[in-house]
């Protein structure tokens, strides 16, 4: 997650020009926790995720296609018919 930091709030910085860590993150509490609220609320929990089963502990090409091909398609609208190698935009996932 990237949150910016707005002109009219702006970062505290030390002497040496290093962000002061808590007082920024005391500043921007309630964005943060607005970006953290944001994704659970758009979180897609019904989709299985990959057993990683090509032994070294991650997803095979397989299992790989098959979980970002079940996240578009819940994702967007009229998603179900989109395939592996359709142009996403294409097919309106920037509207």
């Amino acid at each position: 997650m990237i949150l910016l930091a707005s002109a009219s709030k702006p970062l505290s910085y030390t002497v040496k020009k290093t962000a002061r860590r808590g007082a920024v993150i005391k500043d921007y509490t309630e964005e943060i926790e607005a970006i953290y609220q944001a994704v659970e609320d758009s979180s897609n929990t019904h989709i299985p995720i990959p057993s990683g089963s090509n032994g070294g502990g991650g997803w095979t090409l397989e299992e790989s296609l098959k979980f970002v091909g079940d996240v578009v398609r819940s994702i967007m609208r009229g998603g179900e018919s989109v395939g592996n190698e359709d142009d996403l935009f294409g097919c309106g996932c920037d509207r």
